[in-house]
């Protein structure tokens, strides 16, 4: 697999996993042809960047936009805090939250998908919000960008 080259200096960061992850992680960079692990997270931050760059631009050219935002909460629901700051999040951002569906798996695990629609910068700060609660984690995002809505 081509790397790109950097020349910008390497900072250090440390990054600790829940086995959960670093499992299925190391299997796929192994499949993918990484050697290392630090390459395969390079290549995650940077893509993640454009995304969030690319995002931030559309969203200065498309008004709105209507999407769902899938995330798996890791703890049980009866977790009073966490369902409490889910709940206040999502009434945070009310204006852009239209639909919220929780599916109970069964290892208590909690799937919630969230219809979304209305201005982009609301629905990225909504994502970031989520994104953010420790025991939520984020499965991903789609969007579909709607000129003069």
């Amino acid at each position: 697999m081509e790397r790109k080259k950097t020349n910008s200096k390497i900072g250090r960061m440390g990054v600790s996993l829940p086995t959960n992850l670093l499992e299925p992680f190391d299997a796929i960079i192994k499949e993918q042809g990484y050697s290392q692990r630090s390459e395969a997270i390079r290549d995650l931050i940077r893509g993640h960047i454009e995304n969030y760059v690319l995002r931030k631009e559309t969203g200065n050219e498309i008004r709105n936009e209507i999407g769902v935002i899938c995330f798996l909460i890791a703890t049980e629901l009866r977790e009073v805090e966490l369902t409490k700051k889910i709940a206040h999040c999502e009434s945070e951002h009310r204006d852009i939250v239209k639909s919220v569906m929780p599916v109970v798996l069964p290892d208590k695990q909690i799937f919630m998908a969230v219809m979304v629609n209305g201005d982009v910068k609301r629905i990225l700060a909504f994502e970031n919000a989520m994104r953010s609660l420790k025991g939520v984690v984020l499965v991903g995002y789609a969007s579909w960008g709607l000129k003069n809505v």
